[in-house]
């Protein structure tokens, strides 16, 4: 679901003089990071749901768009493709290696059928998939069963199913409170290691998806279960914000208790020693 446009130059690319630019003539606050070699990804602050990025290659500037962007996202595409244009006076193509002349890059239009269209592709394999994730400029979003159930009653509404879902994804990027990820924790498996997340009820944590969840027991080995397992037991105090990303204070020490004791049904600690993870 990525869409990739490229200009054709000779002339190289001033990345900080092309952010300046294209942040005069946008009405937002626009972030530019070096993510790689050659690799700048920008992103409208507090708006943005994918972002997108530009590379500098041999023959010029690679422009990439990503699934599920939103018009925040598209409209920076505009004036990111307008400024490179103007910078290194180079010619725009598009995958089919078609020269582009008319501008802008993205209509209001076309901004619309993208957002529905992409919308309705993520809606249609979040029913049949436990996971589906994608990358947005603060963290991961994850979609799966839960989410198609909980936006299934938009179905029919192609615009009000795009616009739930991009709420959705700006709630994960953006909504969320200024917790840790805490202790993550790897361990052997082969060639692939396992990650794993220590839970305890000393901080306060953004839970993200893992091989294992650890949950602290005070004296005894951990609790081991999955984010499955998790989500099925999941203190009153905590919210699930998608598919797995959980936002989890400290609870009170009876409402732990509790959850340490629900965890212990789903335990694997025996399982997981044997087979030497």
């Amino acid at each position: 679901m990525s869409t990739i446009h490229k200009v054709i130059t000779e002339n190289k690319l001033d990345v900080n003089h092309l952010f300046e630019l294209a942040q005069k003539s946008f009405d937002a606050e626009i972030i530019c990071e070096e993510r790689g070699s050659n690799v700048y990804y920008f992103w409208v602050k507090e708006k943005s749901t994918r972002g997108m990025d530009i590379t500098l290659e041999d023959y010029g500037v690679e422009i990439r768009n990503t699934g599920l962007s939103n018009k925040a996202d598209l409209m920076l595409t505009n004036i990111i493709t307008e400024n490179i244009l103007k910078l290194v006076n180079g010619e725009l193509i598009n995958e089919d290696d078609e020269k582009i002349t008319q501008f802008p890059l993205y209509s209001e239009i076309a901004i619309k059928d993208i957002m529905k269209n992409e919308a309705r592709t993520i809606f249609i394999l979040s029913r049949e998939n436990n996971e589906i994730s994608i990358f947005g400029p603060i963290r991961k979003t994850y979609f799966g069963r839960k989410i198609y159930e909980a936006l299934a009653k938009y179905e029919k509404d192609e615009f009000l199913l795009s616009q739930k879902m991009e709420e959705l994804i700006l709630k994960s990027q953006y909504h969320l409170p200024d917790y840790s990820y805490g202790n993550i924790l790897q361990a052997e498996n082969g060639e692939t290691p396992l990650i794993l997340k220590l839970l305890t009820n000393k901080a306060d944590y953004i839970i993200d998806k893992y091989d294992y969840i650890l949950v602290e027991q005070e004296g005894k080995n951990p609790i081991i279960i999955t984010n499955d397992d998790l989500n099925k037991i999941l203190p009153a105090s905590w919210s699930l914000i998608d598919e797995y990303t959980v936002v989890a204070p400290v609870v009170p020490e009876n409402e732990w208790e509790v959850f340490v004791k629900r965890a212990k049904s789903y335990d694997t600690f025996d399982d997981f020693m044997k087979n030497g993870k």
